[in-house]
């Protein structure tokens, strides 16, 4: 049965929405919880490469300034100049980092829309159910279904399953009024999308991103994974400082995406 990772409940399979917090349900709490550390363990591998390529760029300049301490680094076997960065290690920060990528891309932020029509099937599918259901029931009351039980039984079943197929007629009409809140905001966050990308059109570009960015020594030796971080966080900096209050989800998958749009094509 499906779990709210937020509120941590348990619901119906029916049931997709949690409807206290509004949050997909996710199949398995251990998995999603998994997969988080999965990614963080990704992002700290690709911080600590990141950490490496600085140092030793640190550690080069500083070395090229001093030539009484470029003297001693040479006799020293513990220092190492222009070191290359291992590929074991560039190779094991991308492929963990593409895996926890794969695994979390369910939980990634969900527009309104999203919710919306989320909320709007599951309404339908309980609705459906409980109606029928509901029916099914009344037919047993009445003995058009024929079905031999003692009355004690029958009656303590009939009121059982009445009770949970009026419960699911409750949570089909919250999940409808749901529906029709986030169909509302869907409305008001498409307009902000629209507005947002017309000023990224004229204020960000692949080359206004990327100018004094990089240095020229980062602009040759950086992958395209590390620059990734850079440029997100600037693109990230310069929407929030236009478009003030934003939720930090939304934001974060709308650089994304926009992200994909300027050096995809690039």
């Amino acid at each position: 049965m499906p779990w709210c990772p937020k509120c941590k409940n348990e619901y119906y399979d029916t049931v997709k929405i949690c409807p206290d917090c509004n949050e997909a349900l996710v199949d398995s709490l251990e998995e999603l919880e998994d997969a988080q550390k999965k990614a963080a363990l990704a992002e700290q591998k690709l911080e600590d490469l990141y950490g490496y390529v600085q140092m030793n760029e640190a550690v080069s300049e500083a070395l090229e300034e001093d030539d009484a301490l470029a003297s001693d680094a040479e006799d020293s076997e513990a220092v190492s100049i222009d070191a290359p960065i291992p590929e074991e290690v560039q190779a094991a920060a991308l492929a963990a980092a593409k895996e926890a990528a794969k695994q979390t891309r369910t939980y990634r932020y969900r527009n309104n829309e999203e919710k919306a029509e989320d909320n709007k099937s599951s309404a339908y599918t309980l609705l459906g159910v409980g109606f029928a259901g509901a029916i099914a029931d009344l037919l047993f009351v009445l003995d058009v279904i024929d079905v031999h039980l003692s009355p004690a039984s029958k009656w303590m079943i009939c009121g059982v399953m009445g009770v949970m197929f009026l419960l699911f007629i409750v949570m089909g009409f919250v999940s409808l009024s749901n529906a029709k809140k986030f169909h509302e905001k869907a409305v008001t966050e498409k307009d902000l999308t629209k507005d947002i990308n017309a000023w990224c059109e004229q204020n960000l570009s692949a080359e206004a991103i990327d100018e004094g960015l990089f240095s020229a020594q980062e602009a040759e030796e950086l992958n395209d994974e590390l620059k990734y971080f850079k440029r997100f966080e600037k693109m990230k900096t310069q929407i929030g400082m236009n478009f003030l209050n934003l939720d930090e989800g939304y934001l974060d998958r709308f650089v994304d995406d926009y992200y994909s749009k300027l050096f995809d094509e690039h």
